[in-house]
Parts: C-alpha cells; structure tokens; sequence
C-alpha cells in the first residue's frame, strides 16, 4: 500500500473531515478530457461494475491488503465504482488507477481530508537526467508523468497534493538527477562502506537481540536515546503519515512511580479473573513490588513512550513498528530495552497511570520500553523453535 504524508504549499479544496470528495474536487480530475471508448454509455446505469471489471478488483487488491480493506468506508468504495471512474471499455487506465488509489487514500486517512491544502514541488536536473523512466514507474500514487519530447518527467500541478514525500522517485534515479522540495536542509546520511550488510551479519545481529531485564544505575546520555528515535522515525508507516510522537520519561524516579501506578492498577484487579493476569501470577508480581522489587519496569532508569494520533486508519500499528525499529536499534548504540507489558496493559484502563502520563490531547497510547545499560552480557543465541510457514 502507498504511504501519504501532510503536503506543504500549494491551496487545494477545502473539506469537512469526514466529507467524501466528488470526482471534480480530486487533483488530476477536473477538466481532464476523456479519451475516445474510455468510458461506457453515459446512459448505462445499471451494470454491475463489479463483475464486469475485475480490473477494479485487483486495485482493490492492491490498496486495501489484507487487514486493511475493513477500514475502507462504504462512502469511498461506492465513489470508486462510480461510472466516470469505473465502468470503462477497455483496459483500466494509468490516470484512472490514480484518482482511484487518491481516493483509496483518502478512505484509508479520512483525517487527510482537511490536510489537502498544499503541494510538494519536485526538481529535476535536465542534465543529469537520462529520461530512463523509473521515477514515474516507482511513484507509489502514480503522480509522475513522463516527459514529452524528450523533456524530464515531472508532477502535474492538479496533482502534486497527492505526493506523500516517500522519496521513492529521489532515491532511485541512478543518476540522483530529482530532488523533493521539503527538508532540504537535513543532510542525507553518509552510505557506509559495508552496505548492505552481509545476510549472515544482519541475521546474527537480529537473532542476538535480547529483552532487557536486569541494568545498570548509569543513565543513556539523551543524545543517545535522540540518536535510537532518529533511526525509529525512518519506521515503515501508511500513506508514509509517520504518526508517532515519543515521550522519554528520562528520570528514574518518575519511571518507578509509573510502575507503583500499575501495581495499584493490580491490586485493583486482584479480586477479577482478569484474562491475562490469572490469580497465581498476579499474586506474584505484588509480592515481589511488595518485597522492594521492580518487576513491572524492571528498575529500568528510563522509558520511552510511543504515542499516536487517535482515530481510524493505521496509526496504531505504525506506532507498534516504530517502537520495533527503536527496539532493534537500540543494541548497536550499547542500549538495552524491553517491552513494557504490565504497563501498557495498565495504562488501558487504570486513569490515574494515563493522567500520569499526560499523553498530548488528540493521542493516544500505543506502547513503551524499558531502557537503560544492560547489567549483564549475553555470549550467544539462544534455540527458537523453527517457523511455521505454509507455501502456496
């Protein structure tokens, strides 16, 4: 699926969020002309479009994986199979699966809606350019066109609202001829010499991660942890949204009070049959916070919170990806973290620990780590079972 970011510049329509946009409101569909035998009969109304055009199946396909489709509002998916857009001829044409992956974007991200209100320029050295194409055949909405004449591709003007600043076009021109008009200043990072790395070290490193239990007094120094979270925002997102916002409880005394919070939270829970908590295992955790231990943050010095915007669409699993990323990156910077569960069930549905928290109104929770210097080395990797796969 294609990833969509806030556009900056240029004005576009204005819309209520939530409102559906008609077909005239959709960059690169007003005023276009349409091609002879593009489109049926105007007086055709009542062929089932969904039989009649399995094309439109398989963009479905391709803009709603599984998992995703359910998000896709009634609204959007009738707009998509509206006549001007749908019931063609002929095969499904290029401008045709763009305005209909512009609106799967948009029901995907009914919070965008009010965001189209500006554009993302895109420049192209003339010189450099070979016209080889791959920029317009990469652009996950379909918003390059390839130049005439023997002219460098470019964006529509109607169009470049929907550029979601992937910078899948900038990356792969061979000869780095295209530049995105945003961040310009940020320096691109220097590519190390041993890159990619070698299948047997990426997959060492991945199997030696470790959960974290056990760390030192030292606090990570925050640039350290600064440095994890910039790796942690190249952490895949839809529509390329890039959703999370973090929050470092950097003080360790703040941290222990959390988890004091979520042993309230049990002690609360204590007399249910909570589901994931059973009697015995619950008892154990209070005994051990009562003897002077940690066992809910483990006596970890820090915590990093991911949150995200509330609402539909796919925030939350990004926030879950992002705190992923972190969690990998975090050993090659001498950091060690563990997921957070107790807490993360707790802050759910105990007030005091979310009031705690003081997540930014219009966010939500969506996980943490522990973090801090790892007490102990491990010497090697540890058996798993082998994966279940089904090949088809």
């Amino acid at each position: 699926m294609g990833k969509y970011q806030e556009p900056q510049g240029h004005p576009a329509p204005v819309m209520d969020e939530g409102e559906v946009p008609h077909r005239e409101d959709v960059p690169g569909s007003a005023d276009e002309p349409e091609k002879p035998g593009e489109l049926d009969d105007p007086g055709d109304e009542t062929e089932d479009e969904g039989d009649q055009h399995p094309e439109i199946d398989e963009i479905f396909q391709e803009y709603t994986p599984h998992g995703i489709a359910g998000c896709l509002p009634a609204d959007i998916r009738m707009r998509v199979r509206e006549r001007e857009m749908v019931k063609l001829n002929g095969p499904v044409t290029r401008s045709c699966r763009v305005e209909i992956s512009q609106l799967l974007y948009l029901g995907l991200h009914p919070t965008l809606l009010p965001r189209i209100s500006s554009m993302t320029s895109m420049h192209i050295d003339s010189d450099l350019c070979t016209r080889c194409g791959i920029c317009t055949e990469v652009c996950p909405p379909g918003i390059i066109s390839p130049g005439s004449a023997g002219e460098p591709p470019d964006i529509a003007t109607d169009r470049e609202a929907f550029c979601i600043r992937c910078g899948h076009c900038m990356v792969s021109c061979p000869m780095r001829a295209l530049a995105l008009g945003f961040l310009q200043d940020e320096p691109e990072p220097a590519r190390p010499a041993a890159f990619p790395p070698e299948p047997d070290l990426i997959a060492y490193y991945l199997k030696n991660r470790r959960s974290v239990r056990h760390y030192t007094r030292e606090p990570v120094p925050r640039d350290t942890i600064a440095a994890i979270l910039d790796v942690a925002r190249y952490a895949p997102s839809g529509v390329n949204q890039q959703p999370v916002r973090w929050l470092v409880i950097h003080d360790p005394g703040e941290v222990h009070s959390l988890a004091g919070m979520t042993v309230d939270w049990m002690r609360h829970e204590a007399g249910k049959d909570h589901p994931l908590l059973p009697k015995p295992a619950l008892d154990g955790l209070l005994a051990a916070w009562d003897r002077g231990g940690d066992p809910i943050c483990r006596n970890a010095p820090h915590l990093l919170v991911a949150t995200v915007p509330e609402g539909p669409g796919s925030a939350f699993i990004d926030g879950i990806i992002a705190v992923t990323y972190a969690d990998i990156a975090a050993p090659a910077f001498g950091v060690g973290t563990c997921w957070a569960g107790f807490l993360s069930l707790a802050v759910q549905a105990w007030p005091p620990l979310k009031e705690a928290l003081a997540i930014p109104e219009g966010y939500v929770y969506s996980f943490a780590l522990m973090c801090g210097f790892p007490e102990f080395k491990t010497y090697g990797i540890p058996r798993r079972n082998p994966p279940k796969v089904t090949w088809r």
